[in-house]
């Protein structure tokens, strides 16, 4: 009599030669495992899963960040370039987009613009702002493109 893997006998009554091993013939990878003893398979499932979430949180934390605060300055470079601090003098400056062309950036000048208005919208009544951010942690952004992706006036 064969029992599935999750009752309470594990590859019972095998007819294959691997029977004294616990073993059944074309077993898939995930049988074989499970057909050693149920608590090691129980414990290496919690390990996979516990790093797998734990793996997940850290791609997620590297790969985006939303940085919330209130606008500390805006300003428009020469070249175009809308310029933002959130946070205070010694907060880092970045460049989110440019007014006057969308090379070297993901949006258009058009929601540049519109970024622009929100912005300065913001900075002059103290209103708190998200930034959602493609690339590094809030902090770490100076003078650099910060790959923000969409602007959240929280009012």
């Amino acid at each position: 009599m064969r029992t599935s893997l999750i009752g309470t006998q594990c590859c019972e009554s095998s007819l294959s030669a691997m029977e004294p091993l616990g073993l059944k013939r074309g077993a898939a990878p995930s049988e074989v495992a499970a057909c050693g003893s149920q608590k090691v398979g129980y414990k290496l499932f919690k390990r996979l899963f516990v790093a797998t979430v734990t793996a997940t949180m850290f791609y997620t934390s590297a790969h985006a960040a939303q940085c919330r605060g209130p606008i500390g300055a805006v300003a428009i470079h020469d070249d175009g370039r809308l310029l933002v601090r959130q946070g205070t003098v010694n907060s880092p400056i970045w460049a989110l987009c440019n007014v006057s062309s969308s090379q070297g950036y993901a949006v258009s000048v058009a929601t540049c613009k519109s970024w622009q208005a929100i912005l300065m919208a913001a900075q002059k009544t103290g209103a708190t702002v998200d930034l959602y951010t493609n690339s590094s942690p809030c902090n770490l952004v100076d003078w650099g493109t910060a790959d923000v992706y969409y602007i959240e006036d929280r009012g």
